[in-house]
């Protein structure tokens, strides 16, 4: 192969950078030292680099900001990350940003290895959110990291190589995480001297990456089920504005059975809440409750979006006939708010959730385009109107009492609602 390649080691001790200059030089490679990861910035300043070899304890600038550093500025050079700790083969889920040595290393595997990052193409483009923090958590490091785009900003605090508090302008603890791994084109800052008394995570790092990557997986149909919501209506001949669903009292009966299915995704082993328990009117934020996905991601609203919600809620309450409201999150199947009583809100976000998520499918199975303005369920002695919010992953779940309902004023209201709110 072509050994004409440039080679940046950054390591703390000279004995390391004279070792790796001795492997290399043989083989034909242009060698650079950097003692701390300020030094290889200036390097990289000045010169093109193919490869950098990394060590993470260093004085001056560490191998934990300079890898931020290569993420935010977009430095798009395949890294070999060199650590005393362990690294088994599972524990990185997401690997695209970085390759990991354990040291002590053979002179032949490093060489290897580097030989097999050059002949990949410089595949690999910065590392992810989701290895930095795998990162920080084999270390055991305390951080405060902030992660933003053109769009979103957010914070993720580390305690000993453990998550403790993530938090966006809107959402925190592990729904803040889950957006976050969401956002593309992030930018990582890293501040080891920043931290945070605020504790809104309390499961395994690993754990909860996991859950969060499965659940990512299982919506990835119904995240392209959405995308075809964007072409032009125009495109095709047939548009699909409403959709109106009349069932008898045994339908309705089968769909409270797949609703109580459903509700076993939700409640998983560690329910917060019995699903036929009366409920007062709740958020996701009140007295510090959190509400679970299908694989435990909890959400926690922030004040701001908690008193959006539920004046919106209070405001779809006052609709003639509303028996019970409910904003849910159709990426997760999470109730961020309900207000009323009658039946259990938190099961309905769960059923419904599947309702809206098998509609998207068939949608995009028959190749049709535009948005779902809403789904009408209709029972013998209730209205269920599901509303899809344009923009976002949430719909307003409303139940009325057909006999004292108006259906045409309850969908006009319930339409000019979803347009004010913002979650």
């Amino acid at each position: 192969m072509d050994t004409t390649k440039t080679l940046l080691f950054v390591d703390d001790t000279p004995a390391i950078l004279k070792l790796l200059e001795a492997i290399f030089a043989p083989q034909g490679y242009t060698s650079l030292l950097a003692r701390h990861g300020r030094e290889a910035v200036k390097l990289l300043q000045k010169q093109p680099i193919d490869l950098i070899i990394l060590d993470l304890d260093m004085p001056v600038m560490n191998g934990y900001e300079f890898l931020a550093y290569l993420q935010k500025n977009d430095v798009n050079v395949p890294v070999i990350v060199v650590t005393a700790t362990k690294v088994t083969d599972h524990q990185f889920l997401d690997d695209h940003g970085v390759v990991f040595l354990e040291k002590p290393f053979l002179p032949t595997v490093i060489v290897k290895k580097v030989e097999k990052l050059l002949e990949d193409g410089n595949q690999l483009r910065g590392i992810s959110l989701a290895s930095f923090l795998q990162l920080l958590g084999l270390e055991r490091k305390s951080a405060a990291i902030t992660v933003s785009n053109a769009q979103h900003q957010g914070i993720i605090f580390m305690k000993k190589g453990e998550m403790i508090h993530a938090t966006t302008k809107r959402v925190q603890g592990e729904a803040a995480l889950y957006l976050m791994l969401k956002w593309t084109d992030v930018k990582l800052e890293v501040n080891f001297k920043q931290v945070s008394d605020r504790i809104s995570i309390d499961r395994p790092l690993e754990q909860l990456l996991l859950d969060i990557f499965r659940m990512q997986d299982e919506h990835e149909a119904v995240r392209a089920a959405r995308a075809t919501e964007l072409v032009d209506d125009e495109a095709t001949t047939g548009k699909f504005a409403s959709v109106e669903v009349d069932l008898q009292t045994a339908s309705a009966a089968s769909a409270s059975s797949t609703m109580n299915q459903a509700s076993s995704h939700v409640y998983g082993d560690n329910p917060s809440h019995t699903p036929n328990e009366p409920r007062a009117d709740t958020t996701a934020a009140d007295n510090g409750m959190q509400r679970r996905s299908s694989h435990h991601v909890e959400v926690t609203l922030t004040e701001e979006t908690m008193a959006d919600v539920k004046e919106s809620l209070n405001i779809a309450m006052s609709i003639d006939g509303a028996l019970g409201v409910a904003l849910v999150d159709y990426d997760s199947g999470m109730a961020l708010g309900t207000q009323g009583g009658g039946l259990d809100l938190d099961i309905a976000a769960a059923g419904n959730t599947e309702v809206v998520r098998a509609k998207m499918r068939v949608m995009k199975d028959l190749g049709l385009s535009g948005n779902i303005e809403d789904i009408l369920i209709t029972l013998e002695t209730q209205y269920h109107l599901i509303r899809p919010m344009a923009g976002q992953t949430l719909f307003v779940y409303l139940v009325l009492d057909r006999a004292r309902s108006n259906l045409a004023m309850a969908r006009h209201k319930l339409t000019s609602l979803t347009k004010d709110l913002v979650v």
